[in-house]
């Protein structure tokens, strides 16, 4: 992270996301929306695929890229083995699908992903 990473919210669902980590070249002048509110995606359905949480900083997998993505939250996808981020998607490909069944090492919860 540099000076001029700012942490941006989103004006749908105010989810504060790192610029650099989120893939935000520039700033928008006006209103700014995640990705999932772009999609018009409720902010209170679990999506992620790692994690059982329903708020947070949902990232676009590369699983349909050009169609209708799939998410995992960046802090999951910074610290569950077999994730890849790379230019604000992620790869998941490659994750142990039994790792669903996993406690999470932040908050305990199991039973993520759909």
């Amino acid at each position: 992270f540099t000076d001029d990473d700012n942490i941006i919210f989103c004006d749908g669902c105010n989810v504060a996301v790192h610029q650099s980590c989120y893939g935000v070249d520039v700033i928008p002048e006006g209103d700014w929306f995640c990705e999932p509110c772009r999609r018009g995606i409720d902010s209170n359905t679990p999506l992620c695929q790692v994690c059982p949480a329903t708020k947070g900083a949902l990232l676009p997998t590369t699983k349909n890229r050009n169609s209708s993505p799939s998410y995992v939250h960046g802090c999951c996808a910074l610290y569950t083995p077999g994730l890849d981020l790379d230019f604000g998607f992620v790869t998941i490909q490659n994750i142990d699908q039994r790792r669903r069944e996993l406690g999470c090492g932040v908050c305990g919860e199991s039973g993520g992903g759909t």
